[in-house]
């Protein structure tokens, strides 16, 4: 009988050693469990599915903990199943981190795309003329996105958000561009109207034309104030209108003479010279016959 109590106190003492054998060094599924938690975080985890990242993580920094702080065999299968619930919740955390990155990278090719669109829509609107300063920077906020899409695939969602902001930057260059050539147009019709109504009043105050009425002849018409104010220059007159007038000492009521404007300064000096030198039959003979 003491034989037998004997071996069973030896068999109890190996399995006491064997447990705090186990624990004089980390066990493998922690070493396991470090690696899945850092193949998570190469997977982007922390950007696309922290939550469960987290989780990984303090499940893991409770399975080191365990073992750090306990050397008796039930702290090493406490450390071991801890580890192997690190390992599977860092293997999940990585496989939903790529699909989520799959789906955020999609929507930022679509947002990308859509920016591509809308520069040709506002290079057609002439944004990139009428808004430049808008326009620009709604590029250089694209320029940006695009360069961090190409630095950084854990940023997709990133990018997306920096995209959709640089496009309504962009669309607001298209509606300030129409605004500023509407502007533009109106300011061209105000300028025009006022260039419409400064010829008409101009032409109230020098007409082109004038209509004969009786008592009149070219030297008269000549000196009024709105046509030349100088009776000399008649010949002015005489010239312009020769279809109608066969003979410059007699015109009539009723005929309409052409009156030249903006006469070079030559032709004017001429004009008055003729008129000068011509020889004038009687007083008054210039007037219009009645």
């Amino acid at each position: 009988m003491k034989r037998l109590f004997g071996f069973i106190g030896l068999v109890g003492l190996l399995v006491v050693l064997s447990g705090v054998a186990c624990c004089t060094k980390p066990p493998e599924e922690l070493a396991t469990a470090k690696d899945a938690v850092k193949k998570a975080e190469n997977a982007c985890a922390a950007d696309y599915v922290k939550a469960e990242l987290d989780k990984a993580k303090e499940t893991l920094n409770k399975a080191t903990d365990r073992y750090e702080k306990g050397k008796r065999w039930k702290k090493c299968t406490e450390t071991k199943e801890l580890s192997m619930q690190t390992i599977e919740l860092a293997k999940k955390a990585e496989q939903d981190a790529l699909a989520e990155k799959e789906k955020a990278k999609k929507m930022a090719d679509e947002a990308i795309a859509n920016m591509e669109k809308c520069i040709e829509k506002a290079k057609a609107a002439e944004a990139n003329v009428y808004a430049k300063d808008e326009f620009n920077r709604a590029l250089a906020k694209f320029e940006e996105a695009k360069k961090l899409y190409a630095s950084n695939e854990c940023k997709y969602y990133q990018v997306k958000e920096m995209v959709e902001d640089a496009h309504k930057v962009l669309k607001n260059s298209i509606a300030m561009a129409k605004a500023e050539k509407e502007r533009i147009a109106e300011e061209k019709r105000k300028a025009e109207e006022a260039a419409r109504k400064a010829a008409e009043e101009e032409l109230k105050r020098h007409p082109r034309e004038w209509t004969v009425v009786k008592g009149e002849c070219l030297w008269k018409i000549a000196g009024y104030e709105k046509i030349y104010g100088d009776p000399f220059q008649w010949p002015l007159i005489y010239k312009a209108n020769k279809s109608q007038i066969k003979d410059p000492d007699l015109i009539y009521p009723g005929q309409v003479f052409k009156i030249p404007r903006n006469v070079p300064e030559e032709e004017v000096k001429q004009a008055i010279k003729e008129a000068k030198n011509r020889p004038w039959p009687v007083e008054n003979f210039l007037f219009d016959g009645k």
